[in-house]
């Protein structure tokens, strides 16, 4: 019996478009915090040569999410990185991820984190103070 039955017809991608997928990730990764109206689907398609629809597929069949979807939970994981190791201030990390409405990015980063910015960033470093003491008492002799 062959395997290949299956898989779904989205999730057999040739080695080209499995390739072209992943250059496009590349290319969100390096602009997602910056430069995220480059990362518009139309303006991807574009600059990758492909048409939208075919672009959604490919990038589906490697990735599991479609572009935008990868986009936000890749600008999220980017915000909790600077919450939890900057001291930047969530004013100036929202701006920078975007948001002109501190309002806007506290409700938007409440709902996907299931905390406030601040609340998360106190909660990681608190956890990591945690690790960092018990690792320590784990070396001590008495």
């Amino acid at each position: 019996m062959n395997n290949l039955n299956h898989i779904p017809p989205a999730k057999l991608i040739s080695f080209k478009d499995h390739a072209l997928a992943g250059l496009v990730a590349d290319y969100i990764r390096l602009h997602a915090f910056h430069h995220p109206e480059l990362l518009q689907l139309p303006t991807l398609s574009r600059r990758f040569g492909v048409c939208t629809k075919s672009l959604t597929v490919l990038f589906k069949s490697r990735y599991g999410s479609g572009v935008h979807t990868y986009v936000m939970q890749l600008r999220h994981a980017m915000i909790c990185e600077l919450l939890e190791h900057t001291n930047r201030s969530i004013k100036d990390i929202a701006y920078s991820a975007g948001y002109f409405e501190l309002s806007n990015f506290s409700r938007d980063f409440t709902r996907k984190a299931g905390l406030s910015p601040t609340a998360y960033r106190e909660s990681r470093r608190t956890e990591k103070r945690y690790i960092e003491q018990n690792y320590m008492t784990m070396f001590e002799t008495s």
